[in-house]
């Protein structure tokens, strides 16, 4: 089943940004502070995405005005480009020519002091003007709604690899496709602002479980430690628990035909 759900435009705001990442479509990207940021505006497409860790919006119209600095601390460190001597070599003008002579931009990927981060994806192109290093989009489709839109399959067997129980205190735990019985969600229609993407709310419903002793050894978080080796006692633990610390988000993993491991972030 494939249910529409709307995102209102006017909640997706760009606040106390830290850095920006400029992503390309092989996947390289530079790093840039929030000081290099010195102006920026956009208007957003009507259609949604799905990118690979959720659901993204796309701009219609819009310009992001950056001032390059020759050297910072905070942000050589944090790249990825195939050719890194040339980058530390002199990092203004590495940054405007794989921008505007290479192009490939994807989407910018701005992160919040709060950890959060959220992502813009579009035709971008790049131009000097000034000397500031101007990224826009000028699609110029038709962009009226308030609300943009997505259609979605519902969380559903038997396109879900895996799920991912997030508890309120930070642990996280992984449950095996084979594990999961029967999935029976109701989701609101209208999609929240998540810390990485857009994310569907779960208003009722339930999921039915068996752990298995086959997957013995889990993927999560306890105690603030990433492990790998999550035992299946421990596991049967940390759900017993639930009374201590309520779920409070779901990741799950998708393989749909054509996106697999996709990711969608559940809100509960």
């Amino acid at each position: 089943m494939v249910n529409k759900y709307i995102f209102k435009k006017e909640n997706f705001k760009l606040n106390d940004i830290e850095y920006i990442n400029i992503i390309f479509d092989n996947n390289e990207y530079i790093r840039l502070n929030n000081n290099e940021l010195i102006k920026h505006s956009f208007v957003l497409k009507d259609k949604l995405i799905r990118d690979f860790r959720g659901i993204a919006p796309v701009i219609n119209k819009g310009e992001f005005i950056f001032k390059i600095d020759k050297f910072d601390i905070n942000t050589d460190k944090s790249i990825f480009v195939y050719d890194e001597e040339k980058y530390y070599e002199n990092r203004v003008e590495y940054i405007r020519n794989r921008c505007i002579n290479e192009g490939g931009i994807k989407a910018l990927q701005f992160f919040e002091h709060s950890y959060s981060h959220k992502v813009l994806f579009g035709n971008f192109k790049a131009k000097i003007v000034n000397d500031n290093l101007i990224l826009y989009v000028d699609d110029n489709e038709e962009s009226n709604n308030e609300n943009a839109y997505i259609y979605l399959q519902k969380v559903n067997h038997p396109f879900i690899q895996s799920i991912f129980l997030d508890f309120e205190n930070g642990d996280s735990l992984e449950i095996n496709k084979y594990e999961i019985i029967e999935t029976n969600l109701v989701m609101n229609n209208e999609l929240l602002s998540g810390w990485s993407s857009l994310e569907r709310e779960i208003i009722q419903g339930y999921i039915k479980i068996k752990l298995s002793p086959i997957h013995y050894y889990r993927k999560g978080i306890l105690l603030n430690v990433e492990r790998s080796d999550i035992s299946l006692d421990e596991a049967i633990q940390r759900i017993t628990m639930c009374y201590k610390h309520d779920i409070c988000n779901l990741l799950v993993v998708y393989d749909y035909p054509g996106y697999n491991n996709y990711y969608d972030f559940s809100r509960c």
